[in-house]
């Protein structure tokens, strides 16, 4: 990962929480923000993690830090997690997400989220998210399933199988009842319209 596309990712989360950008608006979210705060370290380390200038002693500071704010904020994401440039976490509480999850760009994920691996057939694996996707609070995605495209996932609901693209599942087990999908959810999408 080069430094070009980690600052890219960084100003793409920033920039989802209310359209700002530059040093006011980092230095304003780096403190009031702990969801920011939280991808921003993660960011880091990632970044630190594969450079061999980085990986010996700042590496292992950034790690630290980054576990420690996991603790308090109640957050499990691994670095090497694959996660698209624009991940806004609403509230930082109970959100557990699978180090093998593959998220993609501008997704919204809410408190008390579980993105995890199902260990027997069928499904066996961790969930895959497209872009723009919204994951209501205390929603479970559980298996190597896809979430397509724009798609929002209600309030609780425990997916089991593939979403289509624009689609709005909720419900235990979760099925789509609507087609409009995470408009109006995903907000101040990455990169900025011209």
């Amino acid at each position: 990962m080069r430094l070009s596309e980690v600052r890219n990712h960084i100003e793409a989360d920033l920039y989802r929480y209310d359209g700002a950008m530059g040093a006011m608006a980092f230095l304003a979210k780096m403190i009031s923000e702990a969801g920011f705060r939280y991808m921003f370290l993660l960011r880091i380390c990632r970044y630190s993690r594969a450079s061999k200038w980085l990986r010996w002693g700042f590496y292992h500071l950034c790690k630290f830090w980054f576990q420690s704010l996991s603790k308090k904020l109640g957050v499990y994401m691994d670095a090497t997690t694959e996660i698209g440039p624009g991940l806004i976490i609403g509230h930082t509480c109970g959100i557990v997400i699978n180090k093998d999850c593959c998220i993609g760009s501008n997704c919204s994920v809410s408190h008390h989220v579980t993105l995890g691996r199902k260990s027997r057939e069928p499904n066996k694996g961790c969930p895959t998210l497209g872009d723009r996707v919204y994951i209501g609070p205390g929603a479970v995605i559980i298996g190597a399933i896809h979430i397509g495209n724009d798609a929002a996932i209600g309030a609780n609901a425990v997916v089991t199988k593939d979403v289509p693209d624009n689609a709005v599942v909720a419900g235990i087990p979760a099925r789509v009842i609507s087609d409009r999908g995470s408009e109006g959810y995903v907000t101040w999408p990455w990169p900025p319209a011209a």
